[in-house]
């Protein structure tokens, strides 16, 4: 198919509310609503095309969250989010957080959530050119959310007036992730399915050091070790590695300068 040209408009009405109050003297209360619009229109290309080619759809949303004061040190944090979207309908997001203030500038926390990636229209209405083109690719209208279980434990700390420090680590489940399958009965056109497992663990490290009143430094690192592959009797065009192409290590180095006359110099 020739290439030519392919054009989105894309219109979004968001509306949010939050309310905050405190329940007694131990709980500390927060709510809200969320709805989002979104009306989209495409001028496909006879090599990249979605049906429809106009869509709207609407996301309703809501969250309570409740942060207890166990101890004078201690916390526990229990909430979750709901939302109701016009692929999946319901999606469940809760999450439970323990935090413990060792010392004044000593913090010790850990945390298990859970969260989805709600499919979008390239995982669902995606087609490679109208017909009579060739399609390579398409979407799938059975795609379902892709799903995590988080786990995280962190430590943070004020070293002194000057230094600050942080240190997590982290062990992700995932479920459902996008996969390539192949038409069994005419091989092309590819399509997505939902055929990957696996986990993810790694560390986080990061430090600030105020090197002068007008100049600070920041610096961290990241490791993320990946392992996801193919579920018992499913196949993965991509063998599991599509979804894997992440650094295994990342450092970072950041220096920010307040100058004269309201001005700032960042390098990072």
């Amino acid at each position: 198919a020739p290439s030519g040209v392919f054009e989105d408009d894309l219109d979004t009405y968001d509306l949010d509310f939050q309310h905050h109050f405190q329940l007694a003297e131990r709980n500390n209360v927060v709510w809200g609503l969320g709805y989002r619009f979104t009306h989209e229109v495409e001028g496909n290309a006879p090599s990249l095309a979605f049906f429809p080619a106009v869509q709207d759809q609407n996301l309703f949303s809501g969250f309570l969250q409740d942060e207890i004061r166990l101890w004078p040190d201690w916390y526990f944090t229990l909430g979750s989010k709901v939302e109701h979207n016009d692929y999946t309908g319901f999606e469940w997001e809760p999450s439970a957080r323990l935090q413990w203030n060792v010392t004044s500038s000593q913090m010790l926390w850990t945390a298990v959530s859970r969260a989805v990636r709600t499919p979008s229209r390239i995982d669902r209405n995606l087609s490679e050119g109208e017909p009579p083109y060739f399609v390579l690719l398409a979407g799938n209208s059975d795609f379902e959310s892709e799903k995590l279980i988080a786990y995280e434990l962190g430590y943070r700390a004020q070293l002194g007036p000057k230094l600050s420090t942080s240190i997590s680590t982290f062990y992700n489940q995932y479920d459902d992730v996008r996969s390539t399958s192949l038409d069994p009965d005419t091989v092309f056109p590819l399509f997505f399915q939902n055929n990957l497992k696996g986990e993810t663990y790694g560390v986080e490290l990061s430090a600030a050091y105020q090197l002068l009143e007008w100049w600070r430094l920041r610096g961290g690192y990241n490791y993320l070790h990946e392992h996801l592959y193919i579920k018992s009797g499913q196949t993965d065009f991509n063998n599991a590695l599509n979804e894997t192409a992440d650094p295994e290590n990342q450092f970072s180095l950041r220096s920010s300068m307040d100058l004269p006359k309201n001005t700032e110099l960042d390098a990072g």
